[in-house]
This record gives structure tokens, sequence and C-alpha cells, in this order.
């Protein structure tokens, strides 16, 4: 049959068919692709090593292993559970789906022009969060896209249920959604569904920076601000007058970019990821059909900016070693054997670019660090400041930090490691003693009057250092310094001991033992300790 022998209606409503699925159609395949391929990337260990531990510990409110103890629901309460039901790429690559799926609905229901291009961009662009490793935020704008939908059909309870979903799956993603619903409520100010799904949507965030904060600033270089700004405010000008919505919302995130770069804070450089998104894919919805060659032109920046970043950092990670389980063998047989002999100790592993480490390591032992920039910030400023690591400085935070073993890999580190790795080859550090010289890894032990313990005081030491337990032997009544960070919800389980915050700027824990003993830390949420310093007794 010719295609002019099919009526106009018919021929219409198949190319409506086409334009619906395609986009959710592309991104499945792309997804599938990503889940089979299952490539490297610089974000994605800080995803793997929480799913791990929810697999081996269930669901935990704080983790020792990286940067001395942090809380763990800030960065997802949801991905976790699901990634250890259905796997961390499969969460991700749904997520992409999911997301192209509803992006579609939305344009279609809110746009009335001709939106295939736009959906099918984005589409594409979904994977872009997978090559980058950002399955967490991934499945965050799968979340808060329904909640955006639920809001065009005018189902406020749904939406706000959704919203909150977001909240939990993404605090970013959560962010961005009030932010967009805010703007939209500036426009139309009769839809007051809009604000209540803003506001309570990024409740959740709230509660979860006061019950389990953490701080820390995500930096974000001068380049980027300009660039992201820049294309925001170019693509807030372009966008039609008619496009009232898109506009308020272009022009709120230029001023939450501005806001991200002067104020620091953990968002930082995480606002870019709403512009390097979607920019593209709703210009596009918007400009087409009538601005055509305006498109064209705008095109090709706009993929540059959406597609850089993860393109690179998969071209970094493709062929580094150090991405591979095998690379760290030498050094964690090492490790296992010298805590069979020592009992638990802090490692310090100087950040590698794709930061596998910070899963692989600190499944079996503490780190210094971790993988979270802004608790790296917080805690760690000497690795981010300007010239030459100094040799004492160096010593004061190892420390001060109670590491007992440096572990240094031969390949690809980030750029904040490099001049700690210089610091190490000289061999300028002062107390440093060469224990394992092996392949791809090199090993210091701290040594030396000023090195520390784990715990200090009263002739204390540390037994056993779990993801979220400390077990101290304490042989007399006394103060005891441990080394790991304060939470409010620390309580003794065993013994006759008070845990309370040490009064340094480490936010270290300080334990009162009352009678001689074994001690058990463990956390336990209780809201009467929310924000609590002072001591807590059984």
């Amino acid at each position: 049959m010719s295609t002019a022998a099919v009526p106009r209606p018919v021929r219409v409503a198949r190319a409506s068919l086409s334009h619906h699925h395609a986009p959710w159609v592309v991104a499945g395949v792309l997804a599938l692709v990503y889940v089979l391929w299952q490539p490297a990337a610089g974000d994605l260990p800080a995803q793997t090593y929480r799913t791990w531990l929810f697999e081996h510990e269930g669901p935990s409110l704080f983790d020792t292993a990286w940067y001395g103890g942090h809380h763990l629901p800030g960065y997802s309460l949801l991905f976790p559970p699901l990634a250890s039901l259905l796997g961390v790429q499969l969460v991700g690559g749904l997520s992409a789906v999911a997301s192209a799926w509803l992006f579609a609905r939305i344009a279609e229901e809110t746009l009335d022009d001709d939106v295939w291009l736009g959906s099918l961009w984005f589409g594409v662009a979904s994977a872009s969060t997978l090559l980058a490793g950002r399955l967490t935020f991934a499945l965050g704008i799968a979340f808060a896209l329904g909640a955006v939908l639920l809001a065009v059909r005018r189902r406020p309870a749904w939406a706000t249920a959704v919203a909150v979903g977001t909240a939990v799956a993404s605090p970013v993603a959560a962010l961005f959604l009030a932010m967009v619903l805010g703007a939209w409520w500036l426009v139309q100010r009769d839809r007051r569904d809009l604000l209540l799904v803003a506001v309570v949507g990024a409740a959740p965030v709230m509660a979860i920076n006061l019950f389990f904060p953490e701080g820390g600033g995500q930096p974000m270089e001068t380049g980027t601000f300009l660039r992201t700004l820049g294309t925001t405010v170019a693509i807030a000008l372009l966008l039609p007058r008619e496009r009232q919505v898109l506009r308020a919302v272009t022009w709120v995130y230029a001023l939450a970019i501005l806001a991200s770069f002067v104020i620091v804070s953990p968002m930082g450089s995480n606002v870019t990821r709403l512009g390097t998104l979607f920019a593209g894919p709703v210009l596009a919805c918007a400009l087409l059909p009538h601005r055509r060659v305006l498109l064209a032109v705008l095109a090709l920046p706009l993929v540059q900016w959406q597609w850089q970043a993860p393109v690179l950092d998969w071209h970094r990670a493709h062929d580094d070693p150090l991405v591979q389980a095998r690379a760290y063998e030498p050094v964690l047989r090492f490790l296992d054997r010298q805590r069979s002999l020592e009992g638990p100790f802090r490692v310090e592993v100087p950040f590698t670019q794709n930061h596998v480490e910070a899963d692989l390591v600190a499944r079996r032992h503490p780190l210094a660090r971790g993988w979270q920039r802004q608790l790296d910030t917080k805690w760690n400023g000497l690795f981010y400041e300007d010239g030459e690591l100094e040799p004492a400085e160096y010593r004061r935070w190892l420390d001060e930090n109670a590491v007992r073993y440096v572990a240094l890999p031969e390949g690809r580190l980030d750029q904040t490691a490099k001049a700690e790795r210089r610091l190490l080859q000289h061999g300028d550090v002062p107390g440093l003693r060469k224990v394992l010289d092996e392949g791809r890894w090199t090993v210091w032990r701290v040594e030396g009057p000023t090195a520390t313990a784990l715990a200090t005081g009263a002739g204390a030491r540390v037994t056993v250092l779990d993801h979220d337990r400390v077990e101290l032997d304490a042989p007399a009544a006394g103060d005891v310094l441990v080394r790991v960070r304060f939470t409010p919800y620390w309580r003794v389980r065993t013994g006759d001991a008070c845990v309370s915050r040490d009064a340094g700027d480490q936010q270290w824990t300080r334990v009162r033992v009352r009678r001689p003993g074994p001690v058990t830390l463990v956390t336990t949420f209780s809201p009467g300790r929310v924000g609590a310093t002072g001591e807590r007794c059984p």
C-alpha cells in the first residue's frame, strides 16, 4: 500500500505515535548499552560504595569509613536500597528511560508547537547523566519530572507525594524541582498548589540537613560559573515572550547560579547540572518550528556543553588501571595483614582520578578521606590551597586524623592529590617510613613522637572500628578522645561511659569512661538528640 493511499488522519496519527515513542525508545536503547557496558565514571564509586554499605550494614545513619565519620541520609535515602535490589546501573538506566518519557509528556501537554526534536534530544541527553555516573541524580530527575507532569495535570496530592519522593531520591534534584515550581507560581499566582508542592517537596531536604548535618562547600570554578550563567541568560533572552513560565524558570535559575557561586554551600557547581541537561531540549521545544535557523546555530554549542564533561570523564576512566578491582589487591592484602597484627587503623589514599579507592578500600579499611567533595573541602582544606603542600602541614594533618598508613598508587590522580604525591615521592614528610613498595603501590607507616592513635587518654585503645560501631578497651576510668567524628546519635551500648562532642574544631568524639572495661558506641536516631553536643549516658 502506498503512502498516498493511507488517509491523512492515519498518517498523522502514525507520525504522532512515532514521535510519542521515539524519545523513550532511544533512551531505552542507550540505557541498555550502558547497563551492559557498565563504564567507569568519576562519580560512580560514591554510589557503588553506598549501595554496598546498604547491602552489608542495612539502613545506617553514619559511616566511619569516610572522613573520620559522616552522616549518610543527606546523599540519598532511596537510591541505595533500590540499587541493592535491582543493581546500580539498572536503577540509573530505568531512571533515564522514565525521564525521557516524562519529559516528552510534559512538552506535549504544555507547548502547542512541534516538540518532537526537543523530546528526542532529551532522550539522548538522558544518557549523559549515566555516562557521568550521576545515577542518584538520574533517579531524582525522574521523580522531579513526574511531579511536574502531575502538576501540569492539576493533581496536587499526587504531585506532592512524588515531590517528596524526589527529595529522598536526590536532594539536588528536589531543590531544582522546588525552584521550577516556585518560578512557575510567580507567573501563575492563582496556582497555589504549585507553591504547596514546592514547599512540601523541599521540606524533607531541609529536615535531613537539620537532623543529619554535613556542611562543606562544593567548589565552582570561575570559568564554569561564567559559562553557565552566560548561557542561561542568553536562553532567557531568546525564549519567545509567550513562554512566560519557561522565561521565569530560566531567570530564577540564573539567580540560583549566581547564589551558588557567591555563597559557599554544598550545592556549588552541582547547580550546573540542570542547565547542561535541560537547556538544549527545552530551547528546541520552544523555538521549533518558527526559529529553525537560530536553533541550528545554537545546537552545536549546547550539545558540546551537555556532553563535554561526561565524555571527558569516560575518556579518563576507560583505560585507567586504577578503576579495576585487581589494581587494589596488593595494598589490600598488606593492609589486611597489618590489621590482623595491629588492630584497626585509618588509611590515607591520595585521591585517584576516578576515586575507586573510596569504594574498594573503604569496604575494608577506614579512610581519612572518601569521595564527597563538600566534606573534603570542609575537613581537608590544605589540599585545595594554592601553592605547594608543606611537609610540616601535611604531617600535622596526618596526626590530627590519626592516619597510620599512607598508600600511594601509581597512576592518574585527582588534581588535588598531585602536590601530595610530589611530597611523598620526594621523601620530605618527617616520620614516614616506607613499608611496602610493590607494583603500583607504595605504602608508608606514620611514626614518630607526634603519631596519634584512634583513641587517646586513660590508656584506652580502639579494638573495633566498624562502619557504624566503635569498640574501646578502657583499662581505667577517665576521658578518652576518640578520633571519629561526633554525631548526636552516638550512644553507649555496652560499658559504663558517656559520649559527647569534643570541644575542638575537628568535632571528634569524647568518651568519659566511668568504670574500666570494654565500651561499645553505636548510632541510634533520637529526636531529642537533634543538634545536641552534650553528654549522652546510658
